[in-house]
């Protein structure tokens, strides 16, 4: 066989060459790695074309966003009943895991410095849990269990300092 110079390229030699010689699987590794680049490079190329698509806010704008997005009503959040001091979690399933109240805070409107967004009026809701607990005898125990919790019903820009007794 004839020694090939190093600049030619044996990837382009017919396969039956190739296999011939032994080299199918660098040939294969060869070409996805040149696919693999050219992919990456359009991947690239997407994503900094999406970055040119932004939008800019204005000064003005973003003054007047602010201003129409003022603390006034509560915002629907899930609370996760990890975060629900009253259920005892050890060795329990909580059926739903979550429950959704009307909140009140930091991304529920804007309020002028110093000020925080944070509840004007409160009420008391009961909420029920279903629960599941595995006992040490290999049995699984159910059962419900009511939690009150609040729920905001209005908000207002309030100092932040007075924040911690409130909340």
């Amino acid at each position: 066989m004839a020694a090939y110079k190093k600049h030619d390229s044996w990837s382009r030699r017919p396969v039956s060459q190739l296999v011939s010689e032994g080299k199918v699987v660098r040939l294969v590794v060869s070409r996805i790695m040149r696919w693999l680049c050219v992919v990456c490079a359009l991947a690239c190329l997407a994503t900094s074309m999406q970055g040119a698509r932004r939008r800019f806010i204005s000064h003005k704008q973003n003054f007047n966003q602010s201003a129409e997005f003022r603390c006034h009503r509560p915002d629907r959040r899930a609370i996760s009943v990890r975060d629900i001091h009253q259920i005892p979690k050890q060795n329990r399933i909580v059926i739903p895991p979550y429950v959704v109240l009307q909140r009140c805070d930091s991304q529920s409107g804007c309020c002028p410095d110093p000020a925080c967004c944070a509840p004007k009026h409160k009420r008391r809701l009961t909420v029920e849990f279903e629960f599941a607990q595995r006992q040490p005898q290999g049995r699984t125990e159910h059962g419900w269990q009511n939690v009150t919790l609040e729920e905001h019903i209005e908000c207002a820009c309030i100092p932040c300092q007075y924040l911690r007794h409130i909340t």
